[in-house]
């Protein structure tokens, strides 16, 4: 088990066993859960390896059952039960995300962790708007993207450590498991953020590591970002009944 693992059963076991999940929709792009008090959390639906009709083994009805249920999946080796368990997370952060700033164009991150133009930023994950801006400031960019064939591993861990200035990661690092590998490949004097609609708005997960910036989504219009998750849009559609919202961390770094 992961130290974040530990850290989300340790900070959310509490909560769930007081609340049920009400909702469950597993859309081709994200997830999300609906709790009985009031949350909804999104998570990126990771698919790994799918080779049948079916994306679990066994059927379990997780709406009307208690959410610490379903928050027992996080260690699952079945990727959609973790992504499913990841949603809930965000689920029953919501009422402390939705207290949270926003940051609608990612322009609060950069000025958070110092950018300056001409900059180098390794990219694990490819977010387009971001790119863009990047390179409109002549900055040096890395990318990193399985799911897109972007950029080739070996290159982009070999220079990470002396070439980086930032890092920014999307929240599938955290579905997938990645995020701490990334980060122990990292020097520890890099600024990190983590963006997207599964990030776990929690400060307190990433205690000891060189992450700087959480950013994530809480859905104003729930019943329009359900709709849309149903239907198979994505991020950017989900962000137009959503916030953008942001919380910046000042690290005390453990040794890596």
């Amino acid at each position: 088990m992961t130290q974040i693992d530990e850290r989300i059963l340790r900070l959310f076991s509490e909560q769930a066993e007081a609340v049920k999940v009400t909702n469950l929709v597993i859309g081709i792009g994200y997830t999300a859960v609906q709790t009985s008090d009031g949350g909804i959390g999104l998570s990126y639906t990771y698919f790994k390896d799918k080779t049948s009709c079916y994306i679990t083994e066994n059927y379990v009805n997780y709406e009307g059952q208690p959410a610490s249920l379903l928050l027992s999946r996080l260690t699952s080796p079945n990727s959609i039960e973790r992504s499913m368990s990841l949603a809930l997370v965000n689920a029953l952060n919501y009422r402390s995300a939705d207290r949270m700033p926003e940051d609608k164009s990612n322009l609060k991150m950069l000025e958070m962790l110092g950018y300056s133009k001409k900059m180098n930023v390794a990219m694990v994950g490819y977010i387009k708007p971001l790119e863009k801006i990047l390179q409109e400031n002549h900055s040096g960019i890395m990318i990193i993207d399985d799911f897109q064939n972007i950029g080739n591993k070996t290159d982009f861990y070999s220079k990470l450590k002396n070439w980086a200035d930032l890092l920014i990661l999307t929240s599938t690092s955290i579905s997938n498991n990645t995020l701490e590998a990334i980060i122990a490949e990292t020097s520890p004097d890099i600024k990190s953020a983590i963006l997207g609609p599964g990030t776990p708005m929690a400060p307190p997960l990433f205690d000891g590591f060189p992450i700087h910036y959480l950013g994530g989504t809480v859905p104003v219009d729930k019943d329009a970002v359900l709709r849309y998750i149903r239907h198979g849009m994505g991020t950017r559609q989900i962000h137009k009944s959503s916030k953008k919202v942001y919380i910046t961390i000042s690290p005390v770094l453990l040794n890596h």
